[in-house]
Order: C-alpha cells, then sequence, then structure tokens
C-alpha cells in the first residue's frame, strides 16, 4: 500500500509527540535519515540515510533519526495507528534490549515498549523499558494496513533532499570561509 493511502486510511496516522510515558507497541522496521540542522539560517533538512554529506560547516549539526509505525497503547480504550520519529539515544536502549535473553528480537520488539521522556531541551532523557504483554495485537486495529517504514523514509526526505541540492554549493563556500 502506499503511504499517501495509509495517512488516508480510517485509522489515522499521526506523528506522535513523545511526552511524559508513552505505552507503544511497534509494527514496523525503524527505518532511518540523517537530520541537518542549519543553526545559521534556522532550517532543517531530512536526508536519506545513505546519502554522501559533501564537508559541512561548523553551524550545521547532523544526527541519525529513525521512523517506525506504532500502536498507541497509551489509553487502552483510545488506542491508535501513529508514526513515530526517535533519536539514537531510543534505539541505543532498544538495542540494549536486543542483547537481553529474555525480550531480545530481529526487527522490531513483539512486546510493549514504555517510553519516558523527562527534562527539555538539550537536557531532555528518555528511558525505554521492556513491558512483558506480549499479546496479540487487536486484529480490527491493524486489518488492510501494510507498514512501509521504506516509503515513509522517501517521503519525508524528498523535499529536504530537493531543498538541501539547492544550498550545498553554498555550504561548501561556507566551509572554505572557516579553514
Amino acid at each position: 500500500m502506499e503511504f499517501t493511502k495509509l495517512v488516508k486510511s480510517s485509522l489515522g496516522t499521526d506523528w506522535l509527540k513523545l511526552e511524559g510515558s508513552k505505552k507503544l507497541r511497534f509494527v514496523s522496521e525503524f527505518e532511518g535519515y540523517q537530520s541537518l540542522w542549519d543553526n545559521e539560517a534556522s532550517k532543517g533538512y531530512r536526508l536519506p540515510y545513505d546519502y554522501a554529506l559533501p564537508d559541512l560547516p561548523s553551524t550545521i549539526r547532523v544526527s541519525n533519526k529513525f521512523v517506525v509505525f506504532a500502536i498507541d497503547k497509551t489509553e487502552p480504550s483510545n488506542m491508535r495507528l501513529v508514526k513515530l520519529e526517535v533519536g539514537q539515544a531510543i534505539i541505543n536502549q532498544l538495542g540494549d534490549l536486543v542483547a537481553d535473553p529474555d525480550f531480545g528480537f530481529t526487527k522490531y520488539p513483539p512486546y510493549d515498549v514504555k517510553i519516558t521522556r523527562t527534562g527539555e531541551g538539550l537536557k531532555t532523557k528518555y528511558a525505554v523499558m521492556a513491558l512483558p504483554d506480549k499479546s496479540k495485537i487487536t486484529p480490527k486495529l491493524l486489518e488492510g494496513q501494510d507498514f512501509d517504514s521504506k516509503a515513509l523514509i522517501n517521503s519525508i526526505t524528498k523535499r529536504g533532499l530537493e531543498d538541501f541540492e539547492e544550498v550545498k554549493g553554498n555550504l561548501a563556500f561556507a566551509k572554505t570561509l572557516e579553514s
């Protein structure tokens, strides 16, 4: 199913903002992309994970981001399908679960996960906790859905890539001025 069709599904797929604690069940693999923030221009770019970056000026911060489809189970009476963007800190903690003999998994956890966010700005911290609920997800909630994380990545990086290609020459010039 095309991503545009998934967005228009009866379930809807809002982006979930991580605030407080969220109980989630991941239903797709994590797909990564590069997030660039240009402090000088106050502009961001989302680029494909495998995009070869040129030498960038120090005003640009690069980080890895990942997207995944999940069921937000925080309110059991109001479960919903969401898209979630996470950073390297959450991926690292999920990586710890992969190595755990009780909670190991290959593509995505087959159980619920609680993600708790504390702090603000640069002092933001995330805690990831495996929850032992391995029950099946309500079939009606997922009926007819196809969670194509790669299509999601392509849709969110397409514009960023086009914008970045337009300014890349200027950024290379700015880097030479720094030297």
